[in-house]
């Protein structure tokens, strides 16, 4: 107790304690940065990843290609998805959304859905199911008596709407639907909305392909597998995005621990000089 007084009072005397002091308060400073951003970087590579592929020729053997991107160990689901404008309707309120139609068994293995209702069903992330809510004027008291996550209107796809040009028919065509807020996996920084895949028209082999992934690719080997597979991918800016804060992040967490790891050392230089010129002082 009395070495720590004696310090206390150096601390208000000498401006060499203050020194260390400053740099000790510094380091821990560093050093708790680091902690918090070395968290965010493993939750961030510990989070899932979705790659959306493409290829311009049709590609016969396409299904072998994917059953041998399902061996790798990184890949959760695989399956052909193919994108439609759907408008919702609701009272007054008409808005446009793009949904992206997905295998039955990709809904189920990547985002935990399993249809039960013969309805039509939509399917959104927070932030569509939001500003949905927000433009059709929907109150969230008002969707919790429809489900409490889950929305009553009418829906027309973009089929639909462009075979019924005058407002009489397209009502007649307009159907009823359902609308899902899901979390599980789901994207959170832009829209999107899902829904199970019908009869399909195109040649499926000429769909694009998407691929659900248990974590990121923070080392670019699975997206340089996939490349080799000779499909091309198409949310290529998407996955650069997330590379260049991944980036970022990593960087921040070295300069931290450099930065803590420099004022630790500094602090403690500081005070093995403050104890060998005290002796020194006694000694003479």
């Amino acid at each position: 107790m009395e070495g720590w007084k004696k310090f206390w009072k150096l601390r208000r005397q000498d401006d060499r304690v203050k020194v260390m002091l400053m740099f000790f308060a510094a380091g821990v400073i560093f050093f708790t940065c680091a902690g918090y951003q070395s968290v965010r970087y493993y939750k961030m590579i510990q989070s899932p990843a979705e790659y959306v592929l493409t290829t311009e020729n049709v590609r016969t053997n396409v299904r072998k290609e994917l059953s041998e991107i399902c061996k790798l160990n990184e890949i959760a689901a695989v399956g052909f998805q193919s994108e439609r404008d759907i408008t919702l309707k609701y009272q007054e309120y008409e808005g446009t959304f793009s949904c992206m139609e997905l295998s039955k068994a990709y809904m189920e293995a990547v985002y935990g859905v399993k249809e039960s209702s013969s309805m039509k069903t939509f399917y959104m992330n927070e932030k569509a199911y939001r500003q949905l809510c927000r433009e059709s004027g929907l109150k969230e008291r008002q969707t919790g008596r429809a489900g409490g996550n889950s929305l009553r209107l009418s829906y027309m796809d973009s089929a639909s709407k462009a075979d019924s040009a005058d407002p009489v028919s397209a009502s007649s065509v307009a159907a009823a639907a359902r609308v899902v807020l899901v979390k599980q996996n789901m994207p959170k920084k832009e829209p999107y909305v899902f829904c199970k895949k019908g009869v399909q028209n195109e040649v499926e082999t000429m769909l694009p392909v998407r691929i659900f992934a248990r974590r990121q690719d923070w080392d670019g080997q699975l997206v340089k597998k996939l490349q080799e597979s000779g499909f091309t991918l198409e949310n290529q800016e998407e996955v650069r995005k997330e590379e260049y804060e991944r980036g970022l992040l990593s960087c921040g967490l070295k300069y931290n621990l450099l930065a803590a790891v420099i004022c630790f050392c500094s602090a403690a230089a500081l005070r093995r000089f403050y104890v060998s010129w005290g002796r020194q002082q006694k000694m003479s």
